[in-house]
């Protein structure tokens, strides 16, 4: 279109790149903003479940005098853990026990992509601290905080290391369900001679559930480390690249002391 003055009507070459770096790029930068802010949530999601978890165990341990082992007997059946905190959890979840069933939700991170579900079983993403593998643990001399059929009692941490400084729970992606009593299902351990498997996020892609001690660790699809909770009910995140030593120190209620601030590799 032509003015009255002869002058052609339009936007030229630099003026529409102008509008295509203030108006289009923006528009393209869209979809991974929201991908980074639905990460940041399932993140903040999974700590605010493990913040509620833990809470639930200092409950118990106020009510019985000590930490539920990571396997414990119920009503002439062993059981997880997990039913142990039944009357003190808010956000609801499932497992079946005595013909009842509850809705899961506190129990699965947003971020565990390999979620397993079954007519009888319902998904745990959430594992306790059981200490060395193997069942030759007792309270007199712990290597973790929820033994078999067992557990620590604060009054005793408050004489060694102290709540602050012991993990209680982890994520592990490989956990089994809440309806498993077995350490490798439920727990985490720690190892005197670590393998590979054996530290934070490695061997993720070994598939969901595989019934083996040596993926008991923590695990998480976060990203660069897992969300861990520590006996005094506080919440962390946990660097990948943690030392295994300084990993060891925060599992063993009794390694001699409290751990460095620096030491935690946030």
């Amino acid at each position: 279109m032509v003015t009255n003055q002869g002058k052609r009507l339009g936007f030229t070459k630099i003026e529409l790149l102008i509008v295509g770096v203030f108006v289009v790029l923006p528009l393209l930068l869209i979809p991974p903003c929201v991908l980074q802010c639905r990460k940041r949530a399932r993140r903040i999601t999974c700590m605010d479940h493990q913040k509620e978890l833990s809470l639930a165990m200092l409950n118990v341990e106020a009510v019985i005098g000590q930490f539920p082992g990571y396997v414990n007997q119920w009503d002439s059946k062993d059981v997880s853990w997990v039913p142990f905190l039944f009357p003190y959890l808010q956000n609801g979840w499932k497992c079946n026990w005595g013909g009842e069933s509850w809705r899961y939700g506190v129990l699965v991170c947003p971020s565990d992509l390999t979620q397993r579900s079954g007519p009888n079983n319902h998904p745990l993403a959430y594992v306790v601290n059981c200490g060395r593998p193997g069942n030759d643990d007792s309270l007199e001399d712990p290597s973790g905080i929820c033994l078999e059929k067992e557990g620590v009692s604060i009054d005793w941490l408050m004489k060694h290391d102290g709540c602050a400084n012991t993990l209680l729970l982890s994520e592990n992606i490989q956990a089994g369900w809440c309806e498993d009593t077995a350490e490798a299902d439920v727990g985490i351990v720690w190892w005197d001679s670590p393998e590979k498997c054996n530290r934070i996020n490695h061997c993720k892609d070994v598939g969901s559930c595989p019934h083996d001690i040596r993926y008991a660790r923590p695990s998480s699809n976060h990203g660069n480390g897992v969300i861990v909770a520590f006996c005094d009910g506080h919440v962390r995140f946990l660097s990948e690249g943690i030392e295994y030593k300084t990993y060891r120190q925060m599992m063993d209620p009794d390694d001699g002391g409290p751990i460095g601030e620096s030491e935690y590799a946030w």
